[in-house]
């Protein structure tokens, strides 16, 4: 046994005292005359006898009272042998709610406080021998200390609402792995919170039986809520210039039906669209907003839903994007460029073409261009065939257009099948015409205004038949005979298309056909950017840049818009990408900037997590029925009006060493009295 006030002991040194009182019978006799001696000389005897008895029980019970209440001003405790750490007599672990939702009124005051005084009450009905710890939906490193009763209670004053919000299956699994380190079997876990719906997924808690769960429950009015849950744009590359479709999702978390909401967005400031938006109960509802951008360059957007109700933390939802000022085209050829190709991409500023020998390729510039055309080799050496596949599996895009030659070479039939489940056979001489276009497919979005008849499709002099081995391939051009000669699969994060014919007078009319025109431009601005258009604060995002070009021990940085914020992020090179970890240092939703140095690389945006968006809260008597159906066990819940110390007592059975002591030192008492009054 330790104690934790150890200096009280010397009071041990006052049962002298009691002992000097009875030893040293300091009370005057009295002479009593008495008639009869023989009665006297029993009455004597008897008395002497009763009294010493007495007398000695009185020290006895002094000496324990004494030595009751300085053990319990000590405050003894037992201490951990395997560990070197002090272990009072529980581990209780305290979980405050400190998402935005706990800002609101309770009864004159928020929820948070509230909270924040229930947290108190709870530490101050156990001994400061027990140890604690204060967990908030930040989950910081350091709240994962294990602290004596006066730390938790500084630590408790320092808790303010903010965006981040867990779900209650995640905070119960990193209590299991608190408790798991701590070698106290008294294991308290309380919980103070509004129990919103959207976090509390009491269906997916799992808690260890033996840790004594109690819910202090703050009640909190349902309230009305619209919020922006995501958005996305219905081109794939956006374009100055150019009419944008910018698709907004709104959502109404209220039981009421709204009507004519406004919607906008700004860009860079400026207002570009608006629109109004109907919303039924508890539904969502896809708004269309569009507009155009005329210059080039990243775009910082901001969309804004005018809520009628009274929580305004979500109406704003940030975007960033990027006008592209031009795309990049090569054309890797065995012999000469392809005039056609290079006649398609002359067509528009917005496209920078430029060609490459097969026996000459860069491969260290690949992933600058957008689209990379494979024309018409005879022959793929192993070196190109690994850069090529690498250039597809990292998210460009790779178009291959074949050889009159046949049969094929055994490396492009490789190249072919190893990496992309494609294969050609031998060629096919008859004549034929394309009869059907999957005009369904996003490369054909918007090309043909009705259905296309037969008489305007190409006529086919030979062609290779596709076979696909892969699941996701997709067939865009068959013939008469039901031969594909054109489609598309996903490799990684790019994209492969495959020709069987190709431009080229020898295959047809294909290359003069007004078709090959919105082809080739739509493969290559299809591209598959990687971009996304905003990100989640508290989700530890992972930001890619490609084409950045690091030297030395450059630094990248993220800034806020407005200057207030700036970040340092854990960079990490990964195969021409680099890979920008925020580790969770982003609290305020906005539009951030890359920068290197003063140059500025490209932009991002935050936004608040939408889980706190539904304003809808458990009841008391429904987090009861929850927890019945669950099974979980060793669970307590009560109203905050009704936490106080023996509330808290009764409920984990905290009665520790020194309570006891205390306990006995007023039985001890009791006795000396009910001895000194009716024992005669």
């Amino acid at each position: 046994m330790n104690f934790l006030y150890p200096n009280f002991l010397y009071g041990l040194f006052a049962v002298i005292l009691p002992i000097m009182v009875h030893l040293f019978n300091f009370q005057k006799y009295k002479v009593v005359y008495f008639s009869n001696f023989q009665f006297l000389q029993n009455l004597q005897m008897q008395t002497k006898r009763h009294s010493s008895v007495k007398r000695w029980l009185l020290l006895l019970l002094r000496i324990l009272i004494i030595v009751a209440v300085v053990l319990a001003f000590s405050h003894p405790y037992f201490k951990d042998a395997n560990s070197k750490q002090i272990f009072g007599s529980n581990t209780v672990c305290v979980f405050v709610d400190n998402s935005f939702s706990m800002n609101d009124k309770g009864d004159e005051n928020t929820l948070i406080n509230h909270a924040k005084i229930s947290a108190k009450q709870i530490a101050n009905a156990f001994s400061p021998s027990d140890k604690f710890v204060l967990i908030t939906n930040d989950l910081a490193p350091e709240q994962f200390r294990v602290v004596g009763r006066e730390d938790f209670l500084s630590k408790v004053d320092e808790i303010k609402a903010n965006t981040t919000s867990r779900s209650f299956s995640d905070i119960s699994l990193k209590i299991n792995d608190i408790f798991t380190t701590v070698k106290q079997s008294n294991k308290k876990f309380f919980v103070i919170s509004d129990f919103q719906k959207s976090a509390f997924d009491f269906k997916a808690v799992s808690i260890d039986s033996a840790v004594n769960v109690n819910l202090v429950y703050l009640p909190h009015r349902n309230s009305n809520n619209i919020s922006i849950d995501s958005c996305w744009f219905e081109q794939p590359v956006l374009r100055g210039n150019q009419h944008l479709v910018l698709y907004v999702q709104v959502r109404n978390y209220s039981t009421s039906p709204f009507e004519n909401i406004p919607l906008s967005i700004k860009i860079n400031n400026k207002e570009r669209a608006t629109a109004l938006c109907n919303l039924s109960a508890n539904s969502a509802t896809v708004v269309p907003l569009t507009f155009s951008v005329n210059e080039a360059g990243i775009m910082n957007g901001e969309i804004e839903v005018n809520d009628p109700g009274e929580i305004d933390f979500d109406n704003s939802f940030y975007l960033n994007f990027k006008i592209e000022t031009e795309v990049n085209v090569l054309e890797v050829f065995e012999t000469a460029p392809n005039k056609y190709i290079n006649s398609i991409f002359s067509t528009d500023s917005i496209f920078k073409y430029s060609s490459q020998s097969i026996s000459s390729v860069r491969y260290d510039e690949l992933s600058k261009f957008q689209l990379v055309v494979l024309s018409q080799p005879t022959a793929i050496a192993t070196g190109t065939n690994s850069e090529l596949t690498k250039y597809v599996e990292k998210g460009g895009s790779l178009v291959f257009i074949p050889s009159a030659k046949s049969p094929v070479d055994n490396s492009v039939s490789a190249f072919l099948k190893n990496n992309f489940s494609s294969e050609i056979g031998n060629i096919d001489t008859s004549k034929t015409q394309i009869q059907q276009v999957n005009i369904l497919h996003s490369l054909y979005k918007n090309v043909f205004d009705g259905s296309i008849s037969e008489s305007e499709l190409p006529i086919i002099l030979k062609h290779f038949a596709i076979i696909s081995r892969g699941g996701e391939f997709q067939e865009l051009f068959k013939t008469k005979n039901s031969d594909c000669v054109f489609g598309v699969s996903r490799f990684g994060k790019g994209l492969f298309y495959l020709f069987g014919i190709a431009p080229d007078d020898v295959f047809g009319n294909f290359a003069h056909h007004p078709i090959i025109v919105p082809t080739f431009i739509n493969m290559a601005l299809n591209q598959n950017q990687n971009k996304q258009l905003y990100y989640q604060i508290n989700n530890n995002e992972v930001i890619k840049l490609r084409n950045v070009d690091l030297k030395g021990e450059q630094v990248l940085k993220i800034k806020s818009a407005d200057g207030k914020t700036e970040i340092v992020p854990q960079m990490i090179s990964a195969s021409g990408e680099v890979h920008l970890v925020e580790r969770n240092q982003i609290a305020s939703q906005g539009n951030y900037n890359i920068l290197n140095g003063s140059e500025v690389l490209d932009g991002v945006a935050f936004n608040f997590v939408s889980l706190e968006s539904n304003m809808n809260f458990f009841k008391q008597d429904e987090i009861k029925g929850l927890i019945d159906n669950q099974n979980i066990k060793n669970t307590s819940i009560y109203d905050y009006h009704q936490l106080n110390s023996q509330a808290i007592i009764q409920t984990t059975g905290s009665l520790t060493i020194y309570k006891w002591l205390i306990i006995f030192a007023l039985l001890f008492l009791l006795v000396e009295v009910a001895i000194l009054k009716f024992w005669r």
